[in-house]
């Protein structure tokens, strides 16, 4: 009895849909939602950013008392408006994490990065779980729609006063550098630059020149010096010619009484 190409392929088929429809399904709910944060706050909705890694946490809640285990994690990015593909997102493999029974719920972190055009981007993630027999199942994760943002660039008060003592920092060892190697001041100049400070700092008072004592007029400027030596030379003179007059009144008093 000859049997036909036609009879073995739908028997195979009749067996295959009868093995597929005795494989029960896994009652696990997958709840999911994005994780994100900027500047240490935490936002609200599917917003992802860019150049930066973004967290989907997927929680799944088995209401069978047999566990599962978690296999693999793969995804796709689609255009909003055509539903084509744009990219596929990151697929972890060999994960091998237990999804317990009884109503728990196993969350798991899928983080993957952004680096798209800003607006409207389509997501899909699906989960693969294997039962005790090992037969893999898929199951939906997330299906929505993400908002691409860049990052905001943003100084704190923190991040300015670091700036500021970097500052200086930064300026006091230039001029330290520039004053003791590029361009030292000579031990005269310190010195002039010294008292230059101390005559300002302290207070003004008049000074007689004719009262200053000699070798105590260092600090003097040179008009002020010359104007004193033209004053003792003066009263030198005065003396000298006062002298004179003296002794020849003298001499003239001795010629009289003779």
């Amino acid at each position: 009895m000859k049997i036909s190409l036609l009879s073995l392929l739908s028997a195979a088929g009749v067996a295959i849909a009868s093995v597929t429809s005795s494989v029960k399904a896994p009652q696990i709910e997958v709840k999911s939602n994005i994780i994100n944060a900027i500047n240490g706050l935490a936002i609200d909705g599917n917003i992802v950013i860019n150049g930066e890694t973004n967290t989907l946490l997927i929680n799944s809640i088995n209401a069978e008392s047999a566990n599962y285990t978690l296999q693999s994690i793969s995804g796709v990015f689609k255009n909003v408006k055509n539903d084509k593909k744009v990219k596929d997102a990151p697929k972890v493999s060999n994960i091998g994490k237990t999804i317990q029974g009884d109503s728990n719920t196993t969350p798991y972190a899928y983080n993957f990065p952004s680096e798209f055009k800003t607006g409207d981007l389509k997501l899909e993630v699906s989960l693969t779980v294997s039962d005790n027999e090992g037969i893999s199942h898929l199951l939906d994760a997330f299906d929505g729609v993400l908002t691409v943002v860049e990052p905001k660039q943003t100084f704190d008060l923190e991040m300015l006063s670091i700036y500021a003592l970097l500052a200086g920092i930064a300026y006091l060892a230039a001029k330290f550098v520039y004053e003791t190697y590029i361009n030292p001041l000579s031990p005269a100049e310190k010195k002039r630059k010294s008292k230059a400070k101390e005559n300002i700092s302290a207070p003004i008072r008049p000074v007689n020149v004719e009262d200053v004592k000699e070798g105590d007029n260092d600090w003097m400027p040179e008009l002020a010096k010359l104007k004193q030596r033209k004053n003792k030379s003066a009263s030198s003179a005065e003396e000298t010619s006062g002298d004179e007059a003296g002794k020849k009144a003298k001499k003239g008093k001795k010629g009289g009484r003779k």
